[in-house]
């Protein structure tokens, strides 16, 4: 009997060794997007950048759509014990300022907020009730200017339908919204930056909106890349 199981072992062993070559090789791919401190912010590294940065015993929110999908595929895990949380379902997209403060408030942790632009504009009634809120309120707001997710799907490639009624594309920035709300207002162009930013107002008694500019169609071909490069390292025997 031993003669037969041993075999089997061996290949379990060696499955599990390529296993663990594949997810550290994968891992300094991904990592590339920001170790350069000094390059251009991506919605790839804000989401690395956030998982490496946020502080023990901190509480995250996620919103829908690419956020979520961004930390998801991304991240790169620490020990600190931090909650997350999200609104999922069909109305993913709406509330979501409203939940992260509830969700703060009924933790009593100081709480990042990774939410998209239309998501934000979808709930900025809600900003009004940061006053109230007694943790500290750091939010990392994505703005490339429509549904970066749309991007992603087949009907990106109808132009003449995409923008209007799928990416639903808008200029709008955030700078006096954070003024009307009382917020702490940054837009960082580089890692470092964001870094900087992210680790200095997390705790802070004013709350902090970070807005990062990015471009729908940068950000679709930098995903592209990086799962090119993924793949081509997985079919590598």
């Amino acid at each position: 009997m031993i003669e037969k199981i041993l075999p089997r072992l061996e290949k379990r062993t060696e499955s599990h060794l390529n296993l663990e070559k594949y997810h550290h090789q994968v891992h300094e791919i991904i990592g590339q997007y920001s170790e350069h401190p000094q390059d251009t912010l991506s919605e790839i590294s804000v989401a690395q950048i956030i998982s490496q940065n946020i502080t023990n015993e901190a509480a995250l929110f996620i919103a829908s759509s690419m956020p979520i999908r961004d930390m998801d595929m991304f991240a790169i895990p620490n020990q600190n014990d931090v909650i997350i949380g999200s609104n999922r379902g069909a109305s993913g997209i709406d509330g979501t300022i409203a939940s992260s403060l509830g969700f703060a408030s009924g933790l009593r942790r100081p709480l990042t907020l990774l939410i998209g632009d239309l998501a934000f504009m979808h709930d900025l009634n809600a900003l009004a009730m940061i006053k109230d809120c007694a943790q500290p309120i750091i939010i990392v707001l994505i703005n490339n200017q429509g549904g970066g997710i749309f991007s992603f799907l087949p009907v990106a490639d109808y132009e003449d339908v995409f923008e209007r009624n799928f990416a639903t594309s808008h200029n709008f920035t955030f700078e006096k919204i954070a003024e009307m709300f009382g917020l702490k207002y940054f837009n960082p162009k580089s890692n470092q930056d964001f870094i900087t930013l992210y680790t200095q107002y997390q705790y802070s008694k004013k709350p902090t909106l970070i807005e990062i500019r990015t471009n729908r169609t940068e950000n679709f071909q930098q995903h592209k890349e990086l799962n090119n490069k993924i793949i081509s390292v997985l079919a590598t025997k």
